[in-house]
């Protein structure tokens, strides 16, 4: 997976768990996605389209919907 002590680097040391589960997910909910492998393909480009995508998926609950535009916002 990703080296969270290498992200911190980049996000901030109080930042730098929350950013970290928040790839952890981005991986669990989207499955077969691996961070890694994405941005040594195109720099996430396509996983961000599919986020930006998810959060507005018409048959979301509201909690849902919520969850999404807080986790993702990119």
């Amino acid at each position: 997976m990703f080296d969270k002590d290498g992200i911190k680097r980049y996000v901030g040391e109080r930042s730098g768990d929350s950013y970290s589960a928040g790839l952890t997910n981005i991986e669990r909910k989207y499955v077969p996605i691996d961070i890694d492998q994405e941005f040594e393909k195109d720099e996430c480009a396509e996983l961000l389209d599919i986020l930006e995508k998810a959060k507005f998926e018409p048959n979301l609950i509201a909690k849902e919907k919520s969850q999404r535009q807080d986790n993702y916002c990119f």
